[in-house]
């Protein structure tokens, strides 16, 4: 239902700018280059005001989807993006993964005028079950106190109980939207599809004089999908906070009806 605490943290939100891309070797790999500005100013992902982001990705899928059966397939990437804070200070923060609940882990506005982010990726699809995790780095060069480290990973599993797998876009390197096999229709017995997840997530935001915060998300909870544009999600997270400007243990339940195109 949330993206996980270390993308909350340092992945960009969202931005005007440009970017160039394209799949090669015959779709078994994608690159993209961009540069973005202005967006959000309080986004739900990084922080950092007033912001110019160079910014790099690659990914590896394997052979062409001429070649393989597309419900098995192995994903990794590499992404990368300069950070130039343009009101010299930068900052990451993160909420529990839930938007209901305040920001738990925040290093505050670092006095710094750039930074760079680095994360790894990785994906597995087989059949109804997919696995994922990523790690993601930034080491941001402050003017009063040197060179400072932040880091977070997640993994997660999910599982379709009606038999869907998720579709790759090999032309962007990305996961698609799930479509169920049949929508959901009460006059012909159809429940549409069914899906549970389990994610951890660690987001380490201390560092020296920093001290943004440590926290553990634990995370499971299911999805209804009646057809392509309609779900419905419940889920429960434990997540334990040490640190920083809190400390303690919140527990999360919550639930969405999402209609999306």
């Amino acid at each position: 239902m949330e993206r996980a605490a270390p993308v909350q943290a340092f992945v960009p939100g969202r931005k005007l700018g440009v970017q160039l891309g394209d799949p090669t070797l015959d779709k078994q790999m994608t690159w993209a280059v961009g540069w973005f500005t202005a967006g959000q100013r309080e986004a739900t992902t990084a922080a950092t005001e007033e912001v110019s982001d160079l910014a790099a990705r690659v990914t590896w899928c394997g052979a062409g989807s001429d070649r393989s059966d597309p419900r098995y397939l192995f994903h990794a990437g590499l992404s990368g993006n300069w950070v130039l804070a343009q009101g010299s200070n930068v900052q990451y923060k993160a909420r529990p993964e839930s938007f209901l609940a305040g920001t738990l882990a925040d290093t505050g506005k670092i006095d710094a005028s750039n930074a760079f982010n680095v994360g790894i990726e990785s994906a597995t699809v087989l059949g109804p079950l997919v696995l994922q995790t990523e790690y993601l780095n930034a080491v941001v060069g402050s003017h009063q106190v040197g060179a400072r480290h932040f880091s977070g990973v997640y993994f997660s599993g999910n599982a379709f109980l009606t038999g869907e797998t998720r579709p790759y876009d090999r032309d962007k390197g990305v996961i698609g939207r799930v479509i169920p096999r049949q929508n959901f229709s009460m006059r012909e017995r159809h429940l549409g599809a069914m899906e549970w997840g389990i994610r951890y997530s660690y987001l380490d935001l201390d560092d020296g004089p920093i001290k943004g915060g440590r926290m553990h998300v634990l995370t499971s909870g299911s999805s209804w999908y009646f057809n392509e544009f309609l779900r419905w999600q419940v889920e429960y997270s434990y997540a334990p906070v040490s640190g920083g400007h809190a400390d303690g243990h919140l527990h999360t339940v919550q639930t969405r009806l999402q209609l999306s195109f």
